[in-house]
C-alpha cells in the first residue's frame, strides 16, 4: 500500500474516467469513433490535445467526441479552434516513405462537442467559437456563464486581488458573461444516472456522429483499403518510375459534419 496526496488521487480518477469514455465509444460505435477529453485550458491539456489527435490510431477514426465537461477554463480557446479548422490543402511523401498531409496536424473529419454546467470561462469561450466556425454538433446542457477576463496583482503587505478587466463577446455582441452557451442537442445527465455508471450524454454524442457516417458492413470494416497519411507508396509501384507520377491518393479527414444551427 503506498499513500498518495489529494492530487495523485484525482489524477488517477480523471485518467480512468477517461479510460472508461474511451471504452464506451470504442464499444458502442464498434471501433469507428474516436474520444478526446480536454482536461484544462492550460498548455499541458493543450500539449496533450496535440498529441493525441495525431495519433495514427485516432487519424484512423472516422469521427471524433470531443469532450470538455468539467473543464475548469484558462487559455488555450484559439489554439485549439486553429488546429480543429485547418483544411488540407496538399501533401509530401519521400521516394519510398512515408506520405504526410499539408498540415500535419488537423482533424477534418466530423466531430461532436459534449459540454455541462462545469465548462467554465474558456470552456465557454471554446464551443462558441466552435459553433461560429461550424464544426459540428453541440450536445450536453448550458455552460454556466463565467465568462469574464480578470487581472491579479498585489498590494504592499502581500495581499492578493484580482479584478474584472475585459470582457469576452460573441460576434453578434452577445456578452458572453451570464450568458451560457446552450447546446444544439439537449441531453441531462441526472444523478441517478449517473450513480449507475450511465452517460446519456455521451451516448447520444455516439448516436448523432453514428447518423452522420455511412452504413458499413462487418465486411467492409474488416477489409477497408488503409490508404492515406502514414501509408507507405513505393516509388516501385509507379509504371513512370518515379514518385512524381503517382496520382495523389485519398488523403485522411474528409467532408466535415454540416454547419449548426442555432
Amino acid at each position: 500500500i503506498k499513500p498518495i496526496s489529494n492530487q495523485e488521487w484525482g489524477n488517477l480518477e480523471y485518467e480512468w474516467n477517461v479510460k472508461k469514455a474511451r471504452q464506451m465509444v470504442d464499444k458502442l460505435s464498434d471501433g469507428r469513433l474516436g474520444y478526446m477529453h480536454i482536461h484544462n485550458m492550460d498548455g499541458t491539456s493543450l500539449q496533450r490535445f496535440n498529441r493525441e489527435i495525431s495519433d495514427p490510431a485516432m487519424q484512423e477514426k472516422e469521427a471524433l467526441v470531443l469532450d470538455i465537461r468539467g473543464n475548469g477554463g484558462g487559455n488555450t480557446h484559439d489554439s485549439l479552434l486553429a488546429l480543429l479548422s485547418r483544411k488540407v490543402y496538399g501533401y509530401t511523401q519521400p521516394r519510398d516513405g512515408y506520405r504526410q498531409t499539408q498540415p500535419e496536424h488537423h482533424w477534418t473529419k466530423p466531430i461532436v462537442l459534449l459540454i455541462d454546467e462545469e465548462s467554465y470561462s474558456d470552456a465557454e469561450i471554446f464551443p462558441a467559437g466552435f459553433r461560429a466556425l461550424g464544426l459540428g454538433k453541440i450536445i450536453g446542457v448550458p455552460t454556466p456563464g463565467y465568462v469574464i477576463g480578470t487581472y491579479g496583482s498585489a498590494l504592499v503587505d502581500g495581499t492578493r486581488f484580482r479584478l474584472p478587466s475585459w470582457g469576452w463577446y460573441t460576434n453578434d455582441g452577445k456578452n458572453m458573461e451570464n450568458y451560457g452557451i446552450p447546446p444544439d442537442i439537449y441531453v441531462e445527465n441526472a444523478p441517478e444516472e449517473v450513480a449507475k455508471g450511465k452517460d446519456s450524454q455521451l451516448e447520444v454524442a455516439i448516436q448523432t456522429l453514428l447518423k452522420q457516417l455511412p452504413l458499413k458492413s462487418a465486411v467492409e470494416s474488416a477489409n477497408a483499403p488503409k490508404e492515406g497519411v502514414g501509408v507507405p507508396a513505393s516509388a516501385n509501384n509507379n509504371p513512370n518510375g518515379g514518385s512524381s507520377g503517382v496520382a495523389p491518393p485519398a488523403l485522411r479527414g474528409g467532408k466535415r459534419g454540416g454547419k449548426n444551427s442555432n
